[in-house]
């Protein structure tokens, strides 16, 4: 019987759709005895039946197919043909799984051979944490700069607590909170670019710097919109916002500002698996200790194929790059160029893939099952997508609520066309990738803002594709040849460069010369 399938959203393609196994049913006697109706039971038996076309079905099982037996008897296209009917292809499915994983062991087994086991290096250059008790700030910055971050966000309920009860005035209270917001992100930002030399550490720091500085913006902007409406309208105002949550506990399904401003409300916000703040947040009905245990028991699992993959495959390759850059005097050609391209883009692919899922599935899970957090969409099928805006909407839903609410509509707001308001959520997205990444790298390189920016065009373009090839396949392989096959192994590649090669060499770089169609590196200009 025919089932109707699941639509698909805007921008994404159809489900691929495998038929459900049929299920043998029970007969009618054996449903009598499992139900049970009061009939009483008959034993029966099967007998060979006989009626007046007996002796034609007997010469039909004596003779067989006869030689004569038709066996084309419709019009009928090819299986694999364009005209044929819906097929069920799980077969090539499962044959694409095998080969898949047949050729990454394959690869894994190569750069065991070529580079030994080589796990052992991911942890060698960390140091011993005994010297934190000596001096915290300035041995051990990353601690002093996460701990800052819980003093930023208690400033920044003392600054709504005294606003909430009129103790300055609107203008003011709102310049102290944009200037402790702010702080948030650029201190943190000074202690990575220059106490931190270690791009991982720095790395963490800033990108926990930005999510508190994301949520402090959040909460003092959405605290303003309580506040005011407060005073226009009068009495509680909030109800109908509150009427649009659901799963509430009892002791916020009426709450109101400024009852939400007390240092446990806003150290909830700060720890919870979102960005965008309200006075209240759904919540599920209790802690689930066996969830935790199966989330980290997942964590530890993939956080160990992550660093195993990072340092068996990719850190072999890049150290290759660099000693071939070091052996030509930094003189590269395309093809050589493109061998590494190519090697990293696969395992790149995988380290994506196991990011998203350790982060995005397992680490705001967690949180999210320890705060009992009620909403827990943090993504949607984004690896549908169709087109490139649709990937933007569906991949990071915390950042894409925060981009709508505080960037976006405030924009359209002012008068802005949607048009210059996308650009400028794009640019504002592309100046904080390439603070993510350039800062923890110590240099200053415009790879991941033009690599951002250059996400407009894009946007447009499978734009058009979606519209002219409603439901096709190309808009989604072009996002993912975009995505895993030029865009980041590329960024890799040039980060690398700059980073590892230019430590070690201060002559002057040429970035490409169109005579002899090389790459040439000779410094990186790394700026410590």
């Amino acid at each position: 019987m025919a089932q109707a399938m699941p639509g698909a959203k805007p921008g994404t393609l159809p489900p691929l759709y495998f038929a459900p196994t049929i299920k043998r049913s029970r007969s009618f006697a054996k449903l009598q005895e499992h139900h049970g109706d009061g009939m009483p039971r008959v034993n029966m038996r099967r007998t060979k039946s006989r009626d007046f076309n007996a002796d034609k079905l007997d010469a039909r099982s004596t003779n067989g197919y006869p030689p004569s037996k038709p066996m084309h008897r419709a019009a009928e296209p090819s299986y694999l043909s364009a005209d044929a009917p819906i097929q069920n292809y799980r077969g090539f499915l499962n044959l694409g799984v095998i080969i898949l994983i047949v050729s990454n062991f394959r690869l894994i087994l190569g750069t065991i051979r070529s580079n030994g086991f080589v796990l052992t290096t991911a942890v060698k250059h960390y140091k011993n944490l005994n010297h934190l008790k000596e001096d915290p700030w300035q041995e051990f910055p990353f601690v002093s700069g996460f701990l800052l971050q819980l003093v930023f966000v208690s400033i920044a309920f003392g600054i709504e607590w005294m606003l909430c009860r009129k103790y300055f005035n609107e203008n003011f209270g709102m310049i102290l909170h944009h200037f402790n917001a702010h702080s948030a992100l650029l201190i943190p930002l000074g202690i990575v670019w220059n106490l931190i030399d270690r791009p991982a550490v720095g790395a963490i720091l800033l990108l926990h710097a930005t999510i508190t500085w994301m949520k402090l913006i959040s909460y003092m902007l959405a605290n303003e919109d309580y506040r005011l409406s407060s005073r226009r309208v009068g009495g509680n105002p909030h109800l109908a916002t509150l009427a649009l949550v659901e799963n509430l506990d009892s002791d916020e399904a009426n709450i109101n500002y400024p009852q939400n401003v007390t240092l446990r409300n806003i150290f909830y916000f700060w720890c919870a698996p979102t960005l965008t703040y309200q006075i209240a947040f759904p919540k599920s009905p209790r802690v689930r200790y066996w969830k935790i245990a199966d989330i980290l028991m997942r964590m530890t699992v993939s956080i160990a194929l992550f660093t195993f993959l990072l340092a068996q495959i990719v850190q072999p390759a890049l150290e290759e790059l660099v000693s071939d850059l070091d052996e030509t005097n930094g003189s590269y050609t395309a093809a050589i160029f493109a061998e590494y391209w190519l090697k990293l883009s696969i395992a790149n692919t995988y380290l994506w893939l196991l990011m998203f899922y350790t982060y995005f599935h397992l680490y705001l899970n967690l949180f999210a099952e320890l705060l009992r957090f009620g909403d827990r969409v943090f993504y949607k099928d984004w690896w549908n997508s169709s087109e490139v805006s649709a990937y933007w909407r569906l991949w990071n839903m915390p950042v894409h609520y925060w981009l709508i609410r505080h960037v976006y509509f405030p924009c359209v707001r002012l008068k802005m066309p949607k048009v210059a308001a996308t650009f400028v959520v794009f640019f504002l997205s592309a100046v904080m990738h390439e603070v993510l990444v350039s800062v923890p790298f110590h240099i200053i390189r415009p790879w991941s803002f033009i690599g951002m920016m250059m996400q407009i065009p894009l946007v447009a373009f499978t734009k058009y594709l979606y519209r002219k090839f409603p439901g096709g396949s190309f808009g989604n392989v072009l996002f993912w040849m975009t995505f895993c096959v030029i865009g980041q192994p590329m960024a890799i590649l040039l980060y690398t460069v700059d980073y590892q090669y230019g430590k070690h060499h201060s002559t002057n770089m040429e970035i490409f010369d169109t005579d002899d169609c090389r790459f040439l590196w000779k410094n990186s200009c790394l700026i410590r």
